[in-house]
């Protein structure tokens, strides 16, 4: 379910809701990011309001990433691999997850 059909809505911290059969049939939330190489993993920006609402919804946040004309889905899990942030933006660093 897309938040805003037109324009998405950044007051929500996410992209998309749906719901996922494997997981009970539990509403998660989808953030979709474009991603870059960082030589072994792919990083993507954050804001601090999007990072804060992903760790207080682990269980049913996920991220897609858009990166040389794939999309990567990487569930739950980013949070357990290291984060370089700042004040207003968190630069999130992946190189193991689980798809």
């Amino acid at each position: 379910k897309n938040l805003d059909s037109v324009n998405g809505n950044d007051n929500t911290h996410y992209d998309i809701t749906y719901k996922d059969a494997s997981d009970l049939g539990n509403t998660r939330f989808l953030d979709v990011k474009t991603a870059s190489s960082t030589g072994g993993g792919y990083s993507f920006l954050m804001s601090s309001y999007e990072y804060e609402f992903a760790k207080k919804n682990i269980d049913y946040y996920d991220i897609a990433l858009v990166f040389g004309g794939e999309i990567i889905k990487i569930k739950k899990s980013f949070f357990k691999n290291n984060a370089e942030q700042t004040i207003h933006t968190y630069e999130v660093v992946i190189s193991k997850y689980e798809m």
